[in-house]
């Protein structure tokens, strides 16, 4: 059984999307999930399947779509990966005062597309086959809406600090 660490996209923004995460992880272990637990309220889950990441992803979707949530992805890592991701990130220098996002995606971005994407809008730290480690540009420090990388690229993907990935993985593998 493989434990896997989950990223909603979506979910408890604004007035739209919400569920409570007693409920989530109810909702996860009725479709058959085991050892279920949450992060914070932003839909960080760490479960255990057999099935591959894909049918995680899908198992997931399905069941909140059930529960009446719309448009939310499940993007899925493994325990191995993540913890490769987080050590690429910090030995790139991404710290707590550059306030560094990583943008999980579900499945590869391609790098010159991920470099072209947030062009004017953020500096690009670091890109993975299916991450991209970026913070604000200073020249241009209005929000970026981090859904629009999704939109640009055609690739399902959700955003977090970098700081948040790296609480919930030692959280998780405590």
């Amino acid at each position: 059984m493989s434990r896997y660490f989950v990223f909603l996209r979506a979910i408890n923004v604004g007035k739209h999307n919400r569920i409570r995460m007693e409920e989530l992880r109810a909702l996860c272990t009725s479709v058959g999930f085991e050892g279920v637990s949450t992060y914070i309220q932003s839909g960080n889950i760490v479960l255990h399947s057999n099935d591959a990441e894909d049918v995680v992803a899908g198992r997931i979707e399905a069941a909140l779509e059930t529960h009446g949530l719309r448009n939310a992805s499940a993007i899925v890592r493994t325990g191995a990966e993540l913890a490769d991701m987080l050590k690429a990130w910090l030995a790139l220098g991404a710290d707590d005062n550059t306030k560094p996002f990583v943008t999980l995606f579900r499945s590869p971005i391609g790098i010159d597309r991920a470099l072209a994407s947030g062009r004017n809008a953020i500096d690009v730290l670091g890109v993975r086959e299916r991450e991209l480690l970026w913070a604000r540009n200073a020249t241009n420090p209005r929000p970026i809406d981090a859904g629009s990388l999704e939109k640009k690229l055609g690739v399902a993907g959700t955003t977090r600090y970098l700081t948040v990935v790296r609480d919930f993985a030692g959280f998780a593998l405590k």
